[in-house]
Parts: C-alpha cells; sequence; structure tokens
C-alpha cells in the first residue's frame, strides 16, 4: 500500500508565526469555494506532530470534506505556496526588481514603451546598486523590445546595447567559475578530506578553477570576491592554517560590513562566515576575541536583515554554546562554567524542537563534561543519559560510544559497583560494533574493573598508579587522539591520585 506524502504536512510544519498568520489573512482576501474546507484542514495537519493521515480521515468520518480530501489537500498546497510568494517577495530585493521587470514587458504590450524604458531604468539602476548579475539577461531582452518599439535602435544604440549584454555576461560567467569554486571546495571539506589528499587539488586543476584560489586573482564584483574569500578560508581550514582561514574570514566580513546592501541579499552568508571566524578564534586560542565575537553573534538577532533566516535564534544558540562550553573546557575554567550552564541549559530546553539533532547531542555531552570536571556527578549522569537515549545513535556514532565511556566514570565516582560490571561489559561491545578499538579504551575497562576488585585504600591507589603509567605514553599517539578530545583520563587520574 502506497504510503501517503507528506510533503503538505512538512510545509506547514516548516511555517514561522508570521507566515501562519500570514496565510489566514492571505486566506481571508482570496475567498474561494470551499475556502472553510481547506483552512479546516491547514489546522487539522497544523496539530500533528507526526502526519497521520489515517487519523486525519478518521477525524473527518461523516464530514463533507472527506469526499474531497485529496482535491482539497492539493489545493491548500498550492495556495499556502502562492503565499509564501507573496510573503517573501516583498522582502526580496531580486523579486521587486523582476516585477519590475515584468511590469515592463506588460506596458510594452499596452504599447507604452515610454512608460515600460522608466520601469526598466528602475530596475536597471537596482541590479547595479546590488551587482544581480543573474538578472541582466532577462533585463537586457526586454531592454531590446524597447528600443525597437521606440525605433531609437540605431547602429550606434544596437552596439551599446550589445557592448553592455557582452560586459555584463563576462562578468557573470567569472561569478559563477567563483561560485562552483566555493561550492566544490565546501564539498571537499564536508567530505572531510586531510590535508595530505591531493584530489581537491587535481580536481581544481582539471576544471581550470585552481588560479582562483590564488591571492593575486582580483574577481571583479562583490558576490565573486565574497565566493572567493569564502573558499580560500575554507581551504587553509582544511589544510589545518587556522591562522590563514583566520585572516580571510576576517576580510570576508569586512567586505559584508562595508557593503551593507549586500546583507539584505546574503544574511545567510554572513552568519556562516561570522560561524567560521569563531571557530578560527577558538582554534587559535584567541579566547577574549571570542568572547566578543560570540557577542556580536547574539546580536544579530536585533538586526532586521536577518529576521529573514530560518530558525535565526536556534543557529544563533548552537554555535555560540558550543563555542562557548569547548572555550570553558579548554581553559579548564569549571567554576566559571557552573555560573554559565543554568542559563545554557534554559535556553536549550526551550529551543529544542528546533536545535540540530547533532548539534542537541553534541551540547549535552560538552555539559555532562563540565558537571564531571566540577564533581557533580549526579548532574553528569542525568544529561549523559539524555544523551544515550537519543534514539538517531547513527547520527553521531563516536559520541555515543564515548559517552558512555564517560558514564562508566561517573558511576564509578558514585560508588555504583554493583552495576558497574554489566556496564563495562555493554561498552566494550560497543567499542567493538563501532570499529576500532582505542587503547586507552581498553585500559579504562580492564582498570575499572580491577579497581572494582581491589581492596582498601593502598590497593585502589596502586592499580591508579599502574593506569598512570599505561596511559601516559598513550597522549602522544596520534590515532589515540580521538579519545582523549572526548575525555580527560589524565585529568581524572590526577585528581584520583596525585603525583608527589
Amino acid at each position: 500500500m502506497k504510503t501517503p506524502a507528506s510533503d503538505l504536512h512538512n510545509l506547514i510544519q516548516s511555517l514561522n508565526a508570521a507566515e501562519k498568520r500570514y496565510f489566514r489573512l492571505f486566506a481571508a482576501r482570496h475567498p474561494a469555494d470551499g475556502q472553510s474546507n481547506y483552512l479546516r484542514l491547514f489546522d487539522l495537519i497544523a496539530v500533528q506532530e507526526e502526519y497521520d493521515e489515517a487519523a486525519l480521515k478518521s477525524s473527518l468520518e461523516a464530514d463533507p470534506l472527506l469526499r474531497h480530501f485529496a482535491v482539497t489537500k492539493r489545493y491548500l498546497y498550492d495556495q499556502i505556496l502562492e503565499c509564501l510568494h507573496q510573503f517573501h517577495a516583498v522582502q526580496s530585493v531580486e523579486e521587486a526588481i523582476k516585477k519590475q521587470v515584468h511590469l515592463a514587458s506588460v506596458l510594452l504590450q499596452k504599447d507604452l514603451p515610454k512608460q515600460s524604458e522608466k520601469l526598466l531604468q528602475q530596475a536597471r539602476r537596482q541590479i547595479d546598486k546590488y551587482e544581480l548579475l543573474s538578472l541582466m539577461p532577462e533585463w537586457l531582452t526586454a531592454q531590446r523590445a524597447v528600443q525597437d518599439r521606440l525605433r531609437a535602435a540605431d547602429a550606434q544604440a544596437v552596439m551599446a546595447w550589445k557592448n553592455d549584454a557582452d560586459a555584463a555576461l563576462k562578468k557573470l560567467s567569472v561569478e559563477t567559475d567563483y561560485a562552483a569554486l566555493s561550492a566544490i571546495v565546501g564539498l571537499w571539506h564536508v567530505r572531510k578530506v586531510s590535508a595530505q589528499d591531493n584530489s581537491l587539488q587535481e580536481y581544481l586543476h582539471q576544471n581550470e578553477l585552481w588560479p582562483l584560489l590564488s591571492e593575486e586573482a582580483h574577481p571583479p564584483t562583490l558576490r565573486a570576491q565574497l565566493d572567493g574569500f569564502k573558499a580560500r578560508a575554507t581551504w587553509h581550514f582544511m589544510r589545518s592554517e587556522p591562522q590563514e582561514a583566520y585572516r580571510l574570514n576576517l576580510a570576508h566580513l569586512a567586505l559584508l560590513d562595508e557593503h551593507p546592501e549586500l546583507l539584505q541579499l546574503y544574511p545567510r552568508r554572513y552568519l556562516a562566515a561570522l560561524n567560521n571566524l569563531l571557530i578560527d578564534q577558538f582554534q587559535l586560542r584567541l579566547y577574549e576575541e571570542l568572547e566578543g565575537g560570540i557577542q556580536k553573534l547574539k546580536s544579530l538577532l536585533e538586526r532586521p536583515e536577518f529576521r529573514r533566516v530560518p530558525k535565526l535564534e536556534e543557529k544563533i544558540f548552537e554555535q555560540s554554546a558550543l563555542l562557548r562550553l569547548n572555550s570553558l573546557l579548554a581553559r579548564r575554567q569549571y567554576a566559571e562554567a557552573l555560573e554559565a550552564l543554568p542559563a545554557i541549559e534554559a535556553d536549550m530546553q526551550r529551543l529544542s524542537a528546533g536545535i540540530s539533532p547533532h548539534l542537541l547531542l553534541s551540547i549535552q555531552f560538552l555539559i555532562a563534561r563540565l558537571y564531571f570536571e566540577n564533581e557533580r556527578f549526579g548532574s553528569a549522569l542525568h544529561w549523559l543519559n539524555a544523551l544515550l537515549q537519543h534514539p538517531g545513535r547513527q547520527l553521531m556514532e563516536e559520541l555515543f560510544r564515548f559517552a558512555g565511556i564517560l558514564k562508566l566514570l561517573v558511576h564509578f565516582e558514585l560508588e555504583h559497583d554493583e552495576l558497574l560490571p554489566y556496564l563495562i561489559e555493554s561498552a566494550r561491545r560497543q567499542g567493538v560494533l563501532s570499529g576500532r578499538r582505542y587503547q586507552a579504551e581498553n585500559l579504562c575497562f580492564k582498570y575499572l574493573k580491577k579497581l572494582l576488585q581491589a581492596t582498601g585504600s593502598k590497593g585502589r591507589q596502586r592499580i591508579f598508579t599502574l593506569w598512570k603509567n599505561d596511559l601516559l605514553p598513550l597522549a602522544a599517539i596520534t590515532a589515540e587522539q580521538r579519545i582523549f578530545n572526548y575525555i580527560d583520563f589524565n585529568q581524572w587520574l590526577e585528581k584520583k591520585h596525585p603525583t608527589t
């Protein structure tokens, strides 16, 4: 049996409060047969967290709407799209220009070429202001038609039109090259290609994009410059050159700040560049700059240019919380963490529905780590349990694996000696299923078992000493670094058995 499509449900769930309010006003302004039916269907679907068409139809038993369910569902989908077009067109510079060009064509059909030309000149000024070269082909077509109707197309005018078209299309071609460069470098970055892998460089050479990565390249438009900064910053980040990435991300943001009109077009680009800059600051341990950068990130909530970014508050929380928590851990500012955690936890609970699942899990782990380092083991266990009970283990298998190991240390601190043998065995099996085992992981299982069997304080201290000695050389092994990034075994063991 075919599963009912959930496209309409997904579309309705994606609407924010302002869009829902506008849709109701839109429906009221555009009365049609069956309007009450499609609005009722809108309300019924809006309250479903997961789309259940069978339950929906069951609730409509004996309701006339059920006889026209498929038609009403399709009509509602189309009406929402039309509403969204109108809602966002008002706020879009590009849509406003397209509207002017379209109306210029309508006026020309009405045999009003002079009025058409006025609209086209207005549109051209906006195209030039925002460097929206992608709109030039349609504008040039309309302009040529107006020239013909006005009989203004003498040889000189035709050549001026041709030269204008050639220059615009040449710039647009270069913009396309830079857009492709930025996208390809981004794809390689998402694939987590190592700095030693030359496949990206070879691919760029093959497709004649390699010269664009050079500092000596001079992109002809602002948009091409932005793509150039993004591509070069990502390239250096992939090559573990954070200082260069930082310099380029600073220049990327400076260019956007110098041209505020660009923020109307590219608010997400600004947000992404700022996020990347903050990551560079963290890697370079520029903690004072990082604190200022986080405040700048949070201030975007108050700026009108960014209101069109979906789930803006959630995105800002995700990045600021991750950087703040990682910064506190890196600087071992555990007392400060206890002051900061309540506000972060409250915001996370309030925004959790809109936070990306993998980032939510990362934040939960970092909170658990900070409570663990502060010896608030009950609170650490609470957040580890919240993480480990998440159904999406496949999202971040490694995080779940190491969260399970940290949980062993928490239970040890809480003296849950009867429970620990079962948890150790469960964690060991999970490690086997997850792939390669870490030596530090094996030592954790081995010595926790020994500690459970030890008698007396001296016996335990001897085991802690053996564990520390076996663990010490592993910290310098590259293949072991992943587990040490998640769990600071050395620091914990030093607390349990300080070096004399």
